[in-house]
């Protein structure tokens, strides 16, 4: 390697005694501890329901009970109706377990009022001394020694006594949170995070039982959660029953027990744990299995033992303690930065009684002044202790990242537990073989979906996918990866791509910098991928969302390990829809769309986000999936496309990204229609003092509407006598109708005005003849009709009238159907108008008084 190059280190802290830093390896255990318990007398007993069906509860007869008890979900089930009682429970128990249903003669053809007592289930019904007193019965059957009674009730026969169990306790993974690698987060825009109350006890517990010795070493105390004596419960009969096993494997195997009082000897010595001889039993105490673990390839320490801190008492509780005080990694820029680098982190740690060993580096210069004990090549990288998982290697002499095939399990019938173990194995932190793991992502959430248990075999169609994968998994050795992606103080482009499918979304980030020759190089730097959730369907949109999300957070975390502000980040994603929502006005969108956008742009702006074709899109590869033949020498996905090597922002187009229509938050808005029916004639009466204006204004407004319509023919730009006319007509028309609306009315229908109405003294009437238009005959020939009445719309506007022709027939026509007939007084009002004495027209009304 050439000193221009990144130099890379790597060294584990040990302290001298191998006691001390041993290897901590989780190892499977089965423990097996004679106990006895106790055998509670159980009902399974038909219970009506509100609506008059039945349902099967299970229930606990105690004698010891002075009330009755229901559950909440017993109270839902049956429907029914509760009243608020305050009152104080209390009760003195340990935790529940199943008993091994094993055969009583004593027992047998006993029809038991519970069969199944023997498993642990919820119990439902607790009933008290008195109802005991009512059921029980004549009749006791009793076995041997360790074995339950039979008591006869008139619910069947109930059992009670001790029995002895057999429990073997193992280590196991928990696997109740496996569903969340397909399930979307929820993202609440929120750029800080606050501490628990634990956490921030916790901190500020370190903060005070934290000291140094004398020797240098630094001490620090357990934390332990408040009232954790009430909550370990007893955990000694599993130690000493851990410890006789131990002791057998010990006897058939000498040099292993050597070595195991080697170490333990060593430990007393140094002062980490003294011999109990006097345990007060009354006092809280939390005893911690221990066990050995043996590693051949070790550089270091041959045997290990493990405390195993998370062996569950009686109460299910566990002592754990995660400890992150393994391998160091760190690089610089030049040997020299390197060799200073190395310097200080050997005297700093040197100093708390820790020293460095299994050094590793890309460059001779930094290991050709360390002895043969403190070196270690080739270099693991560990997933965890258990040696069937698969570690990711680093080749120091080559500076480059290999891997090795996990997968163990040949057997042609799988089960969902194989299928998870060895899916698990696949150890790849930074994402590389995306396209590859994928597929074993998907396979193992197909067989999620089917719900089987863990030791049931998949189907035919899954196994015969988990063997072509299994065969495909070989070539993984093959995959050889340089660590080396340029200085950082030259790196100058992150180019970061995002894509969805229907099954998975993903992401993947490019690392664009300039190699020790000056020439431009691209390299993958991390990808990341997750699944599409099974439960409920989320749009392709959404999920190309998603991979957005995920590919800014995965950017955060690659500029914090680079350090380096003056990078350019370029975010590409081919979906028009995603970038219409980063670039539109986040209030738009609905909480799912907005939460998302506000964390993604709170990362990367707006402005770093860019459209890609999809077969440039390098994260398309982790979302379909490849072979481990296409991913070996797939140039698009180990350097991304091509022209982001020589890429220069200012050749991007200028583009807006126009907003979907889709995602948009609907706004409920409460509106208030208020209905006005003053029409526009009623307005200008009120407005205006001058008659003479608002005849004016109405018609000009009036020659508006006919020109518009195509019905005024004049050319003149004044007003007519007509025009007036017409508007002052419509203006006592409109003002008659508003004011006498309801004698209108009475009059239409009755032919009188209503004795009670103001004006029935003026004898008033309707006295209006008209023409009525028709379209298919000459004007001569339109018939001749009386207004009987009006019909206004909603707005107040009368478009329609019910006319009174020849013959008394009654008919509806529109008014602009009709044509009012002048009177011998408009005709001497028009000559007058004329004639210019048009100061104060009095034209006809459309209801006129008779006196």
């Amino acid at each position: 390697m050439q000193s221009s190059k990144h130099q890379s280190s790597s060294s584990s802290s040990t302290s001298g005694p191998s006691a001390k830093t041993p290897n901590k390896q989780p190892n499977a255990n089965h423990v097996a501890v004679d106990d006895e318990e106790l055998l509670l007398t159980t009902l399974s007993i038909n219970v009506r329901c509100s609506d008059g069906t039945y349902i099967t509860l299970r229930a606990l007869l105690d004698q010891g009970s002075q009330i009755s008890l229901i559950s909440e979900n017993a109270v839902q089930r049956l429907g029914l109706q509760r009243r608020r009682y305050n009152a104080s429970v209390s009760g003195i128990g340990s935790g529940a377990s199943q008993i091994q249903k094993q055969s009583w003669p004593h027992l047998q053809h006993l029809q038991l009022a519970d069969p199944e007592y023997n498993v642990s289930k919820p119990i439902d019904l607790l009933l008290d001394v008195s109802i005991y007193s009512q059921i029980i019965m004549d009749g006791l059957i009793k076995g041997p020694s360790q074995a339950p009674i039979a008591q006869q009730t008139a619910l069947g026969w109930i059992l009670s006594g001790n029995v002895r169990t057999f429990n073997c306790h193992i280590v196991t993974n928990n696997i109740s949170d496996l569903s969340k690698y397909w399930e979307i987060e929820d993202v609440e825009p929120s750029s800080s995070s606050s501490l628990t109350s634990e956490e921030q006890y916790c901190e500020e517990f370190y903060q005070q039982t934290t000291r140094r010795l004398d020797t240098g070493r630094y001490e620090v105390g357990i934390p332990m959660k408040p009232e954790y004596e009430n909550q370990l419960g007893s955990s000694k009969s599993k130690a000493i029953a851990q410890f006789k096993q131990l002791e057998r494997k010990m006897c058939n195997n000498l040099l292993f027990s050597e070595s195991y009082k080697s170490f333990m000897s060593e430990y007393q010595q140094l002062g980490h744990m003294c011999k109990a001889d006097n345990v007060d039993e009354s006092k809280p105490a939390f005893y911690l299995p221990h066990h050995g673990v043996i590693k051949l390839d070790s550089t270091t320490t041959k045997l290990r033992v493990v405390f195993n801190a998370s062996s569950k008492s009686s109460s299910a509780s566990t002592l754990r303690q995660s400890f992150y005080m393994d391998d160091l990694l760190g690089g610089t820029n030049t040997i020299n930065q390197a060799r200073e680098l190395q310097h200080q982190l050997i005297e700093m740690l040197k100093g708390a009684g820790m020293n460095l060993r299994k050094w590793s580096s890309n460059d001779p210069e930094l290991l050709k002044d360390l002895s043969s004990d403190q070196l270690n090549s080739p270099f693991d990288f560990k997933c965890s202790e258990s040696k069937k998982t698969l570690g990711l290697r680093w080749n120091p002499s080559t500076d480059t990242f290999s891997f090795q095939n996990p997968v163990q399990c040949r057997n042609q019938c799988v089960t969902k537990r194989q299928l998870l173990s060895e899916i698990s194995k696949l150890f790849d932190p930074l994402g590389w073989l995306s396209p590859l793991s994928i597929r074993a992502k998907l396979l193992f959430q197909n067989a999620w979906s089917l719900k089987l248990s863990w030791d049931e075999n998949v189907p035919q169609s899954i196994q015969d996918d988990w063997i072509h994968l299994r065969s495909d998994l070989n070539l993984i050795d093959q995959f050889i990866i340089p660590r080396y992606i340029g200085n950082t103080n030259q790196l100058y482009q992150i180019h970061a791509f995002c894509d969805a499918s229907d099954k998975a979304y993903a992401c993947a980030v490019y690392v664009v910098s300039k190699d020790h020759k000056g020439e431009c190089i691209s390299r993958l730097a991390v990808a990341k991928t997750k699944l599409a959730p099974l439960a409920k369907k989320v749009s392709l949109p959404r999920l190309e969302l998603c991979g957005a999300l995920l590919l800014a957070q995965l950017i955060k975390k690659v500029m914090e390990s680079l350090s380096n502000e003056n990078v350019e980040i370029y975010a590409w994603t081919d979906s028009m829809i995603v970038l219409g929502w980063i670039q539109g006005d986040v209030h738009r969108w609905k909480q799912f769309v907005a939460n998302r956008i506000i964390t993604i742009t709170n990362i990367v702006p707006s402005s770093c986000w860019h459209h890609v074709r999809s077969e440039d899109n390098a994260a398309d590869c982790a979302t379909r999936g490849l072979t481990s033949q296409k991913l070996l020498n797939h140039p698009l996905w180990w350097q991304g496309p091509k022209w982001i090597i020589h890429f220069d922002r200012n050749t991007l187009p200028v583009t807006s990204y126009q907003s979907p229509n889709i995602e948009i938050k609907k706004h409920c808005v409460n509106t208030a229609l208020y209905k006005n029916n003053i029409s526009v004639i009623q307005e200008l009466l009120c407005n205006y003092s001058s008659l003479t204006r608002i005849v004016k204004i109405v018609a000009w407004i009036s020659r508006f509407i006919k020109r518009s319509r195509g019905k005024h023919t004049g050319g003149t730009e004044f007003l007519t006598s007509a025009e007036l006319h017409n508007a002052l007509h419509l203006i006592i028309q409109n003002y008659q109708l508003y004011e006498f609306h309801e004698d209108i009315q009475f009059i239409n229908q009755k032919g009188y005005v209503h004795p009670k109405s103001k004006i029935s003294c003026l004898n008033p009437f309707l006295d209006e003849d008209i023409l009525i238009k028709e379209e298919n005959l000459p004007p001569g020939k339109w018939a001749l009709g009386r207004i009987q009445d009006v019909h206004p719309g909603k707005d107040n506007y009368v478009r329609v009238v019910s006319l009174k022709t020849k013959g008394d027939n009654i008919i509806k026509r529109p008014v602009n159907k009709l044509v009012l007939l002048p009177t011998n007084e408009d005709t001497a009002q028009d000559q007058a108008i004329d004639q210019g004495n048009s100061s104060n027209p009095s034209p006809p009304s459309s209801c006129q008084q008779k006196e």
